[in-house]
């Protein structure tokens, strides 16, 4: 499958016909070898979470926190690998606010009284014990009018 190149496995992983030792994209990805960071899984996008070289399609940990994908309940973030209760809130970010990772009921609550739920605030990244909005509403008044009367 590969005239003039010596390829003595025949190892055409795209199964394109065209052996790999003279293929110049073994997965058909459209990025060509050289620069493909999963030479031999299609991966097109090239993304790599964890910055390591090898894209997310054929790195068996993405987010590069030492545990695998297939065993990380948050495949994609290197703050967290566990969900104890089920929540869908890392165990990490629970034991930081105070939440309790054994109880996914405090999923649903809003502890910070700003209309998002732990969970959401927990998606969204945020602290679930600080309401931004009522922040917010608090300083506005002093960026309006920096310098109130007397």
């Amino acid at each position: 499958n590969c005239p003039g190149v010596a390829n003595a496995g025949q190892t055409d992983s795209d199964g394109d016909g065209d052996g790999d030792a003279c293929d110049g994209d073994d997965d058909d990805d459209t990025v060509l070898d050289g620069a493909d960071n999963c030479r031999i899984v299609a991966n097109a996008d090239q993304v790599d979470t964890d910055g390591d070289g090898d894209g997310d399609a054929c790195d068996a940990d993405d987010d590069g926190d030492g545990t695998a994908d297939v065993n990380d309940a948050f495949p994609l973030n290197p703050s967290e690998t566990a969900d104890s209760d089920g929540d869908g809130m890392g165990d990490n970010f629970e034991t930081k606010f105070g939440l309790d990772p054994a109880d996914p009921a405090d999923a649903a609550l809003d502890a910070d009284q700003d209309g998002l739920t732990n969970l959401e605030e927990f998606q969204m990244g945020r602290n679930p014990l600080f309401n931004e909005a009522s922040a917010v509403q608090s300083i506005l008044p002093l960026l309006l009018d920096p310098e109130p009367e007397p």
